[in-house]
C-alpha cells in the first residue's frame, strides 16, 4: 500500500507539544480516511478492537492512538 499524508507549515526539529498537536490535529483526517479504504478497511476490525487480541490501540493520556506504521506487523516508511 503507498499513500500520502500532506503537511503544509513549519516543521522543526525540537518543535513543542503544541506543534506535535498541531501536525497530528491536520493527519488525522486524512489517516481516517486511509482506514476507510482497502486494504486497511477489511483488517480495521481486529486492529481496532481492544478485545480481539491484535488491537493495535493504545492509550496515551487523553488520546487514544493507532499506529499504520509499527515493528508488531513489520511495516515500514519512507519519508520524503
Amino acid at each position: 500500500m503507498e499513500f500520502r499524508l500532506i503537511y503544509q507549515g513549519p516543521l522543526t526539529a525540537k518543535g513543542s507539544p503544541i506543534e506535535k498537536q498541531e501536525i497530528r490535529r491536520i493527519f488525522h483526517p486524512q489517516l481516517a480516511e486511509l482506514w476507510k479504504q482497502s486494504p486497511l478497511l477489511e483488517v480495521a476490525p481486529s486492529y481496532l478492537d481492544a478485545a480481539s487480541g491484535t488491537s493495535l490501540v493504545f492509550k496515551l493520556g487523553d488520546f487514544h492512538f493507532v499506529p499504520l506504521i509499527t515493528q508488531r506487523l513489520n511495516l515500514v516508511c519512507h519519508l520524503v
